[in-house]
């Protein structure tokens, strides 16, 4: 995928910017639970990667309440 004017670079990424669009590989996607003696995740984490491939890469977490959407809609080393 080429980047074009309509989306950012990760490292063009900043507090100040509002509606950015990114193109990102999920190079790795884990649940993380807290209790260990429970089933339920309490976040999806995953490292997001964009085609610059120079160390512009981030973390990415997914609340509680939104991770059966991102866990069916999203999958480790693809594009979005």
């Amino acid at each position: 995928v080429g980047m074009s004017s309509t989306y950012n670079y990760i490292a063009e990424i900043d507090i100040s910017k509002k509606n950015l669009s990114i193109v990102v590989r999920i190079t790795r996607r884990w649940e993380v639970k807290y209790n260990t003696a429970s089933d339920a995740a309490n976040s999806l984490d995953m490292v997001l990667l964009d085609e610059q491939w120079q160390g512009s890469q981030i973390q990415a977490t997914i609340k509680k309440e939104l991770i059966n959407h991102f866990k069916e809609a999203t999958e480790e080393g693809c594009i979005y």
